[in-house]
């Protein structure tokens, strides 16, 4: 900026009033007692202030706007600070100073944009590797999608071009980016965990595609806000799958974490005996370290176990499933056969459905399977009689075996049975599933069995309308005979009466355990105890959980006190009543009770605490699995255990994309390492 002035120096000083430091002959020479020289100190009072070549005093700010005064041009000699003083009133100066001012701002401000455009390209940086992570999407395509994003005018991205070989655009930088996003979510996480009252491990061990040991790892605990909340922890390399390793992996994850092992109360496994053995499992070690640790066996492996066991023992189901598996390979090896099914369904006018394979590893696979055989056995019997059987050896033994009448009897019966245990299947994976519903959900499916082994079901009188007198199924022939249909029967009744009595075995009903003590808590059949019996009403339930929780345990103190426990307990169940809080949502009453009454029930706010973080399902780890096989697949095998971590903590348990905010990883990512790109404008102003 350059300021001219109009008027000379003179005439400005006159208008004003002021004593012009040209002709001021300042102070007079008997009043001197120093000599007039220049003074060092004068440099630091007036930063404005230098001196020439000549050794004259020159105003720097008058200068750079061309100002025309004593302080200019040739400089001053009157070297007293009165001089200085008047020159720094003068109008010159003062306007001087404000040009000053002026540009000052404006290279900050211009600074200021510039630091924040390098910082929105780093952020862009970070979104695409998000992007890149979530879609999983290998990190070598990060640069190419930086030059795609800046070739459709993404402008911000060529930003990370600092010169030299700082463009910002490596697979290394990538990953120090990836490691960034990860480190912000799971700290957000280990954070709360830290909050929490008490903690559950949910874990399980797979092979990956590489046949390296994993074992998954997912917390559950409830937050401060009293919300339940399960989250991936890890998922960790294991060289050998002994009880032994994977405790001290375990142990070592918390340490790491800095947790006490002792906020561990709840273990979830799939029942494995590495898992659960009584003296040297995991739990049994654990145990060891955390005194008042509960072992839970996952609900949906035992109803698996429960099912399989239930048909294990029967020929005609076996035979039926390896009648299925025939099927699936027969149509798998050949995308003529699938195409000319496909054809045939769509003639028909029949629903396309695939003939799907058996998998006895997973849960209730079974249910597509059947279902597609329910839905497309028309559609085959057609396909293996319009096949030249002469030719096809394999056509011919499947169309035998699925017009056998107890093929086709058995897939209509089992249509009935079948969708009944699947369905509780399914509830008990639900990541809300609480202690307090098992017993009422398993006991309707007993009910809904028992009734099925007494009575035809749905699709059992569907397929008894179908069949014509002369045993004709759809217009198909059945090869039939009465033994047949009393074999059928007598499987059905078998295999419905096993079904009942392993989920009665597996689930008593009557057994009261400090698991099951837990439904306590849920007060749900609280409105039906008449007046007289409510003091006693589950006092047997509370007995077992103070039992366990109200004493001491070798060194670990009682985790409540037993006393106050039971005079909660009586006033909590009148509360309830009175006020008609809702009950029929576990979590939801004690949310309730710990906004309004945390108070007066401590003892209890920490049972309920250890209730709903109980582990009743590991069906979260299987999820895990499906994450992890997704993410390192055959053309990404050699991942590694840091990598594949950090990969599976933001597809499972990143924000979307759309909502997903990039400050908190752009400030991990500063906080790393020094980087040029933020040190490209860095002044001292």
């Amino acid at each position: 900026m350059s300021l001219q002035s109009d008027l000379s120096v003179k005439e400005i000083c006159e208008s004003k009033g002021e004593q012009n430091p040209e002709t001021d002959p300042g102070p007079s020479d008997s009043k001197k007692t120093k000599p007039s020289v220049f003074q060092k100190k004068w440099l630091k009072e007036w930063p404005w202030l230098s001196k020439n070549e000549l050794g004259a005093m020159i105003c720097d700010y008058c200068g750079q706007n061309k100002m025309s005064n004593s302080f200019t041009g040739g400089g001053c000699n009157n070297f007293h600070t009165s001089t200085l003083s008047r020159h720094a009133q003068t109008s010159d100066h003062q306007l001087s100073l404000i040009a000053k001012t002026k540009s000052q701002t404006t290279i900050e401000a211009s600074v200021s944009n510039l630091v924040s455009n390098e910082e929105l390209a780093v952020k862009s940086a970070i979104d695409t590797v998000y992007w890149l992570c979530k879609e999983n999407i290998a990190i070598e395509k990060y640069g190419s999608l930086l030059k795609l994003l800046e070739k459709e005018g993404c402008t911000s991205v060529k930003n990370l071009d600092v010169g030299g070989n700082a463009t910002y655009r490596s697979r290394s930088l990538a990953e120090d980016i990836q490691e960034a996003i990860a480190n912000t979510i799971m700290a957000q996480i280990i954070g709360d965990l830290k909050d929490a009252y008490c903690v559950a491990i949910l874990i399980d061990e797979n092979t990956d595609i590489s046949v390296t040991g994993k074992l998954t790892v997912y917390v559950k605990f409830v937050d401060n806000d009293f919300n339940v909340r399960s989250h991936f922890l890890g998922n960790f390399d294991l060289g050998e799958k002994g009880a032994d390793d994977i405790t001290q992996k375990l142990l070592a994850i918390f340490n790491d974490l800095d947790t006490d092992v002792k906020q561990i109360l709840c273990f979830g496994s799939d029942g494995a005996s590495v898992m659960t053995r009584s003296v040297n499992g995991v739990a049994a070690q654990l145990r060891r370290s955390s005194p008042f640790l509960i072992n839970i066996h996952c609900v949906a492996h035992r109803l698996a176990i429960c099912t399989s066991q239930s048909a294990a023992k029967i020929d005609l189901m076996q035979h039926y499933k390896s009648t299925l598996t025939n099927l699936f390979y027969y149509f798998k090896g050949s995308s003529v056969r699938s195409s000319r099914l496909a054809r045939l369904q769509e003639l028909l006018n029949q629903p396309h459905s695939k003939v799907r394979e058996m998998h006895d590893i997973r849960w209730f696979s079974f249910y597509n399977v059947l279902e597609a055989m329910y839905k497309s056995w028309n559609s085959l019997v057609v396909y293996f009689q319009s096949t030249e059987l002469s030719k096809d050896p394999k056509a011919t033994s499947l169309l035998k075996s699925i017009t056998n009448f107890k093929f086709a009897a058995l897939t209509w019966s089992l249509m009935d049975v079948i969708p009944v245990i699947t369905e509780l299947n399914l509830v008990m994976q639900k990541d809300s599933l609480d202690v307090a519903s098992l017993k009422p959900l398993v006991a309707s499916t007993v009910h809904k069995l028992q009734y099925l082994k007494e009575n035809d079901g749905h699709y059992t009188q569907e397929f008894q309308s179908l069949l014509t007198d002369n045993n004709h199924l759809y217009g198909h022939e059945l090869k039939y005979n009465k033994q047949q249909e009393a074999a059928v029967k007598s499987a059905m009744t078998t295999f419905l009466g096993k079904l009942i009595e392993n989920l009665n075995t597996i689930f008593p009903s009557e057994s009261v355990t400090v698991i099951s003590s837990f439904d306590v808590l849920a007060f749900r059949d609280l409105s039906f105890v008449p007046e007289t019996n409510l003091q006693s009403h589950d006092k047997e339930k509370l007995d077992v959980l103070i039992s366990h929780y109200g004493s001491h345990k070798g060194d670990v103190p009682a985790l409540i006190n037993a006393g106050s426990a039971r005079q909660e307990f009586d006033l909590l169940k009148r509360l309830l009543i009175q006020q008609k809080h809702p009950r029929d949502k576990f979590h939801e009453l004690w949310r309730i009770n710990d906004s309004c009454h945390k108070d007066l029930f401590p003892n209890f706010l920490k049972l309920a605490c250890i209730g709903l973080t109980l582990p009743v399902q590991t069906a979260i780890c299987e999820r895990g699995f499906s994450s992890q096989n997704i993410i390192k697949t055959s053309h990404r095998n050699k991942l590694s255990e840091k990598a594949l971590r950090e990969l599976m903590t933001i597809s499972i348990e990143g924000p979307p994309v759309s909502t997903f905010d990039a400050r908190k990883a752009l400030e991990e990512f500063k906080t790393k390492k020094q980087r040029r790109i933020f040190q490209r404008f860095s002044f001292n102003m």
